[in-house]
């Protein structure tokens, strides 16, 4: 009798072992984002409340302090909140109107670590007065969850090369005082839970793109049991249309990984990854600013080297010709007079972090006719004629998605001189063209289910995106 009683013991024990096993490996216990209530925007991370609710006010500072009761909770009714069908993100969309009957509506999406909050306000027209200048978009962060948290904070405009602010939340802070002012991103670390808010999710194109976001900055307060993320847009004494859009990840490693290239100016070139000058003799200057800035380098030489992981740029296979250095008596200059003199076949492999780039192919007739075919990444060949004494520059439009660009060219005679990639945007800052601003892929009061829509027929059509870009060459002298 005691033999069965301890076979079903056994058996008992290894079925608990399996339930448990199934319990632990069933994705509803993964780390993801989730939007857990519609109505109020509750978003939570493996279960942990990140942002508790959205508000909005009007104040006659975009930094000021915060005057208690001044909050219009941005909360929609049961009937006013919608979950579109998305084959990638999770979420929905809701919409209603603030206190003082300011239509709004909201769009939350979660794709596992990443989630976007995208947020539309109309501020009708009226002269309010100075006193009322700024509305601001509010997110409510709960202290518990950032009380010790160390964070990193990059701040002022998109051409600040400032260093980034740093310190401790310790949950005691004075009340309505602005802790941060003026941040792009905030990294929180050591808190219940790790993640990025990037208030500023086109990067630094927002200054020369059709970016529909209002304002790229925010400002962090204390107001009860909560930390509160204030994003001004001025104007509201007006009337104005405000569209913000903010991104949290709890992948990535610092503010850094979210926008490789973080400076930019009205009167600087161009930035770019890579400015390569095929040559012996010292590269050309007088690209950097002055300042160790992203994107803001001179040229590297570079010779009849292959390519390897370690440098990150080089020939696939050794090119058939030699380096031709530059000639600086050259009416062609020190960069078009020399160069990889080459015939036949030869391509040439540079690593790049995906995003949509130019990439610029420097080409010379420094050494006499040159007739030289030339194709990105597979695609097609483009011809081009180079005179004896001439230069020509090829700039093709491509959208890296393999982390790699691969320049093939071929001909009986061809002078490379150089190669200059210019990143228009990153992989993850693509708000704007290949995809859409609005993650569910449309603007919110488009869908059927927006009873409210019209309150949104002032808005233009079209005006998030996504706009493809045209995939071109030019050739330029």
């Amino acid at each position: 009798m005691s033999t069965p009683r301890k076979k079903k013991s056994y058996l008992s024990f290894a079925v608990l072992c399996v339930i448990n096993a199934l319990i632990f490996a069933t994705p509803s216990f993964a780390a993801v984002f989730q939007l857990t209530d519609p109505q109020t925007g509750t978003l939570t991370y493996n279960g942990q409340i990140i942002i508790a609710k959205a508000g909005f006010d009007l104040a006659a500072r975009e930094s000021g302090d915060i005057a208690p009761g001044t909050d219009q909770l941005l909360r929609a009714g049961d009937k006013s909140t919608f979950t579109p069908a998305s084959p990638d993100w999770k979420g929905a969309i809701a919409y209603g109107q603030t206190s003082e009957q300011f239509p709004w509506t909201r769009e939350v999406a979660t794709k596992n670590e990443v989630s976007e909050i995208s947020t539309a306000i109309i501020i009708p027209p009226k002269l309010r007065g100075s006193e009322q200048e700024y509305g601001r978009i509010k997110y409510y962060f709960p202290v518990e969850l950032l009380r010790g948290a160390h964070y990193v904070a990059p701040y002022g405009r998109h051409q600040s090369v400032r260093s980034p602010k740093s310190g401790m939340l310790t949950g005691q802070e004075e009340e309505g005082k602005v802790l941060l002012v003026g941040v792009q991103q905030i990294q929180f670390r050591s808190g219940k839970v790790d993640f990025t808010v990037d208030l500023s999710p086109t990067g630094p194109w927002g200054l020369y793109q059709e970016d529909p976001a209002s304002a790229y900055k925010g400002h962090l307060s204390r107001e009860g049991d909560y930390y509160v993320l204030a994003i001004p847009t001025r104007g509201a004494r007006w009337g104005a249309k405000i569209n913000h859009k903010i991104v949290l990840d709890a992948t990535a490693p610092d503010p850094t990984f979210l926008h490789p290239i973080n400076s930019t100016h009205y009167q600087w070139h161009m930035p770019a990854t890579w400015r390569v000058q095929f040559t012996s003799d010292a590269p050309v200057t007088g690209f950097a600013t002055g300042k160790d800035i992203p994107g803001y380098a001179d040229f590297s030489a570079w010779n009849t080297e292959l390519y390897s992981s370690e440098s990150g740029l080089g020939w696939i296979t050794a090119p058939a010709g030699k380096i031709v250095n530059p000639d600086h008596n050259s009416s062609l200059g020190p960069l078009f007079s020399g160069g990889f003199a080459g015939h036949g076949e030869a391509s040439f492999q540079l690593k790049q972090r995906n995003a949509e780039v130019l990439v610029n192919v420097l080409l010379s007739g420094a050494q006499g006719n040159s007739q030289v075919q030339v194709r990105c990444n597979n695609g097609e060949w483009n011809e081009v004629s180079i005179p004896a004494g001439e230069r020509r520059t090829l700039t093709f439009s491509a959208q890296i998605k393999t982390g790699n660009i691969q320049l093939d060219l071929q001909g009986q005679n061809w002078l490379l001189c150089g190669i200059i990639i210019q990143p228009l945007f990153f992989e993850n800052e693509d708000y704007l063209f290949s995809r859409c601003w609005w993650a569910f892929g449309k603007e919110p009061w488009k869908w059927t289910e927006f009873t409210e829509s019209t309150f949104w027929q002032t808005w233009p059509n079209g005006a998030f995106g996504p706009h493809p870009l045209p995939s071109v060459k030019t050739v330029t002298p």
